[in-house]
């Protein structure tokens, strides 16, 4: 972490490898009455964009599946009733404010390396959610 922040102080480039997990989480933690644990709301947001990735065939089922299993065996939350579409856009536009107007959504493209998105539309990220929360309560709840 110190060798990719420490040329990155100043926080000028954007493209961070350590956003991953940090898109859609800022919003999902604060929605409940009792704010989610930082972890499981990050967790969220990393499992429902390796689901993204799989969709867009930058990751495969298997890489998807063995993250989303490792989740489910540490007893991480990958899913939440409160992550709904609403969420995904209000969220997406607040990161889009600290995020000089682009996504930036980091995934990784595979495991080891990161990829940045900026290119998924608000149809494409509903499509991924229905995917993604229908694929955790039929493998994980």
């Amino acid at each position: 972490m110190l060798e990719l922040e420490s040329p990155n102080l100043h926080e000028i480039a954007l493209d961070r490898v350590i956003a991953f997990g940090h898109s859609l989480s800022p919003t999902l933690e604060l929605a409940p009455v009792i704010p989610l644990r930082h972890g499981h709301a990050i967790n969220i947001d990393m499992s429902y964009f390796i689901t993204v990735a799989a969709r867009r065939g930058i990751l495969t089922e298997k890489q998807r599946d063995e993250y989303h299993e490792l989740s489910h065996r540490v007893g991480l939350s990958m899913d939440h009733d409160l992550f709904t579409e609403e969420l995904v856009k209000k969220g997406t536009q607040a990161i889009l404010k600290t995020r000089d107007n682009k996504q930036r959504f980091a995934i990784p493209s595979p495991y080891g390396t990161c990829q940045f998105i900026n290119d998924i539309s608000y149809s494409e990220m509903f499509e991924c959610l229905k995917v993604h929360k229908e694929l955790i309560k039929e493998k994980y709840r």
